[in-house]
């Protein structure tokens, strides 16, 4: 599990309408593989092309009809367990909304903590009862002391922020390469530590700079957003890069251990 620290996170609503299953019966929670146009939407790449059957062009309906309204939290809408919310959370950083869905994980997640959660539960809804967060949570058709408030399922935010805003995703066996692509979204700076077979690989980004600790072994291919006249330097000297295959982005290798900081202007 990686360390992150960043500022804040998120709240509860999603759909606009009751969700369906692949059945066609009315679903009270949002849980397991959820509507077909938000699988659809999760099972293609990260960057390139279409996701799923979703061209890019369908994205800004997709979000206005089903995402951006996500805030507003109403009676009769569905509740959206904390497993499925990071499905939620993917999609909507996928159709270009990062700084939104860290403000959806700060109100939902950090809602939580707000209630009192020491760690994330297995099932929780900003409109439930506040008197005893206890007897108010819901899961499997029963309430109460009978729901986990130790959850491994809702921890996914823990990964999303590690892999999509820290940016460190494993490209190989073990680790031995790497990508790193750091997104702030909107954030001052991220710092992170994710664990691999050969040691810590660690990030502190920050907008236009960036240090870097590889251990022996990994190979990490690092992404910047850059425009083709930027410079960009490694330890105080200008570094080779080349276009990367996501537009706007330039890229470049390390195959060695060490610390490296990472300027670009």
């Amino acid at each position: 599990m990686a360390a992150c620290r960043i500022g804040r996170q998120q709240g509860c609503r999603a759909l606009s309408s009751p969700v369906r299953s692949p059945a066609g019966e009315s679903a009270g929670a949002v849980d397991g593989p959820g509507p077909a146009h938000l699988r659809k939407l999760l099972a293609g790449q990260r960057h390139g092309g279409a996701l799923g059957a979703a061209s890019k062009a369908e994205y800004p309906a997709i979000w206005s009809r089903i995402f951006a309204n996500i805030d507003n939290v109403t009676s009769s809408s569905p509740v959206i367990t904390p497993y499925y919310g990071c499905y939620v959370l993917r999609a909507m950083a996928t159709l270009g909304h990062r700084a939104e869905t860290l403000q959806w994980m700060r109100d939902f997640w950090g809602g939580m903590i707000t209630e009192g959660a020491t760690s994330f539960w297995e099932s929780y809804d900003p409109r439930w009862t506040k008197r005893n967060f206890h007897t108010g949570l819901q899961a499997d058709g029963l309430a109460g002391y009978y729901v986990s408030l130790a959850h491994g399922w809702s921890f996914g935010p823990a990964a999303w922020l590690t892999e999509e805003v820290l940016g460190v995703r494993s490209t190989g066996a073990g680790f031995r390469t790497a990508i790193i692509e750091p997104e702030l979204a909107g954030l001052q700076g991220i710092e992170g530590s994710v664990p691999t077979p050969d040691g810590i690989i660690y990030v502190h980004a920050q907008r236009g700079a960036m240090t870097l600790e590889l251990p022996a072994g990994v190979t990490a291919t690092v992404l910047l957003s850059a425009s083709p006249d930027t410079r960009i330097d490694l330890n105080g000297a200008p570094v080779r890069t080349r276009i990367a295959d996501v537009p706007g982005y330039r890229s470049f290798q390390i195959s060695q251990a060490g610390r490296y900081e990472v300027v670009s202007r």
